[in-house]
Parts: C-alpha cells; structure tokens; sequence
C-alpha cells in the first residue's frame, strides 16, 4: 500500500511476483488517512491471500505541512491498520 502515485511499488510488486522465490506482493494505491481507503486495502489483500500475515505500516510524511494532514497520515493510519482487522466489521478475517 502507498500514497499518492505507484511509483516504483508497481514494479517491485511485479519484481517479487516473477521471481523464483515462489513470494508473492501486492500493489495498492490508497490515501492512508481515509479509514475507508485502508479497510478496502486490508480486504482486498485477505482476499487475494486469504489471510493476513503482517502489517508494514511505512506512511508518512514530513516537512512544512497542516497539522491535520500531518497527523491523519503520520498517526491515524497506523491505528486505522492495526484497528480494523481486529474490529468487528473484519470479524472474518484470522491474524496468523
């Protein structure tokens, strides 16, 4: 999962899906500080996984920005991640 624009992840997800190594990864773009963004992002990667193993919560930013977008990307995304799979509304979904 990552900001704006795929960048480079598109191509380290396609990197590690062609490799040998049998790993697999998944290339997601999303706003981390909509909830709902990282609730759709978290169930489309159960779905195409079946489970979720870990989470690698690597948003933020920094820099001359508004304290509301500062903290809605630096804090709120990482309790957004961690909560939601562990919330009701996911009850199906199983850490491992």
């Amino acid at each position: 999962m990552h900001g704006p624009g795929r960048g480079g992840a598109a191509q380290t997800a396609s990197a590690i899906n062609e490799s040998a190594t049998g790993a697999a990864s998944l290339s997601l773009v999303l706003n981390v500080s909509i909830a709902d963004q990282v609730e759709g992002a978290l169930k489309r990667t159960a779905d195409e996984y079946g489970r979720l193993d870990i989470i690698f919560n690597n948003a933020g930013i920094g820099g001359m920005r508004d304290w509301d977008t500062t903290v809605a990307v630096n804090l709120s995304e990482c309790f957004h991640a961690v909560e939601l799979p562990t919330s009701q509304r996911l009850g199906k979904w199983q850490w491992h």
